[in-house]
Parts: structure tokens; C-alpha cells; sequence
């Protein structure tokens, strides 16, 4: 399995498994703290001939003392192993990611329970 396409945004999404992706982001203004941002995430992963992951594809949110938020993001999937190379095109977007305080937060792609990509993007109050 091979990311090749992990990427923050406005908003992400799938038509028949074209990627159509709206303003790419790695910082987030906000006008103050407690908030909730709204993001969308666009994935496309490239599977070798005969392999395949897990039906258990997530997106896992982490603050900037690397705790987890509690706003992951779960995929279904249908991914058999086929005789040629093969991609998937993941779209989501995501409503409401609590956010703290200022400062980097990650997202984390995992595939049954391992780390295949990370996205480090920033939240930082308006002056």
C-alpha cells in the first residue's frame, strides 16, 4: 500500500473515484478558543497487484501534546486483491474537529491499527 495523495482541505470529494478537492490547507485561522473547524480530507492509495488492506481505513486526530481527538474518521471498504495495480480514492469531510488551543494538531491515516501517513496542519487565532 502506497499514499499517494494525503491532503487537508476545504472540502474533498468522490465521483466514481475521481478526487475533487477544494482550497488545500496546512493552516486554520479561527477567531477564538474553544472552537470547532471544519476540514475536508482527500486520500488516494495505490495497491501493488494481489494486495490489499484491511476494511478498517481511519483517519485519527491528534492535538498538539499528541493526544487523540475524539473525532475519528472511519472508511469502508471493499478493497479484494486484483491482478494489476489498483486505486482507491477516499473523500470525507469532517464537521465540527474540536479544537483546544492554538498550535499543530496532526491527522493520521492508519490502515488496521498502523500509521501509513501523517498530515501536520496548524490552528492559530486571528490577531
Amino acid at each position: 500500500m502506497t499514499v499517494e495523495l494525503f491532503a487537508l482541505c476545504d472540502g474533498a470529494y468522490n465521483y466514481n473515484g475521481k478526487l475533487t478537492i477544494v482550497g488545500t490547507l496546512s493552516d486554520i485561522e479561527v477567531s477564538s478558543f474553544p472552537t470547532k473547524v471544519n476540514i475536508g480530507i482527500a486520500i488516494k492509495i495505490k495497491l501493488e497487484p494481489e494486495e490489499t488492506i484491511g476494511d478498517n481505513l481511519a483517519i485519527w486526530f491528534y492535538d498538539s501534546e499528541d493526544s487523540k481527538l475524539p473525532a475519528d474518521v472511519n472508511f469502508a471498504l471493499d478493497a479484494k486483491p486484483i491482478k494489476r495495480v489498483s486505486y482507491i480514492s477516499v473523500a470525507a469531510n469532517v464537521q465540527g474537529l474540536p479544537v483546544e488551543k492554538d498550535g499543530g494538531y496532526k491527522a493520521k491515516l492508519t490502515a488496521d491499527g498502523k500509521i501509513w501517513a501523517e498530515y501536520t496542519f496548524t490552528v492559530e487565532q486571528k490577531h
